[in-house]
């Protein structure tokens, strides 16, 4: 059983891997802006991590969605609506939580399939 860990900042792996699976950190959108803006650059920056390490959004397992406030639901799912291929949707929790700064108004982290 061999656990790879990449990208360690010192505090943490961008994304673990072990038995075929895919451990991402949690990503936030760094572009300030609307929920909807936020989650497009935070999903977009999960797919390039997801596809640096052989998965791609078609892979996502899971996903749990923290959000400042649960008011922008609505506005979220909009946006994660029109990201995933019918049929592929993850299995989702999505939670209100504090974040790291108010700037950030979600944060997002995917467990995923490595491509075989």
């Amino acid at each position: 059983m061999t656990i790879k860990r990449y990208n360690c900042n010192g505090r943490f792996h961008e994304a673990v891997e072990h038995n075929g699976v895919l451990y991402l950190s949690g990503q936030v959108g760094e572009n300030g802006g609307s929920i909807a803006v936020q989650a497009k650059d935070c999903l977009e920056g999960l797919k390039k991590t997801l596809e640096k390490y052989n998965s791609d959004m078609e892979h996502v397992l899971s996903a749990t969605v923290y959000l400042a406030d649960m008011r922008n639901f609505k506005e979220f799912n909009s946006v994660w609506d029109a990201w995933f291929k019918e049929g592929t949707q993850p299995v989702r929790t999505c939670v209100e939580a504090r974040l790291a700064g108010p700037q950030y108004g979600l944060e997002i982290t995917l467990v995923a399939a490595v491509k075989e």
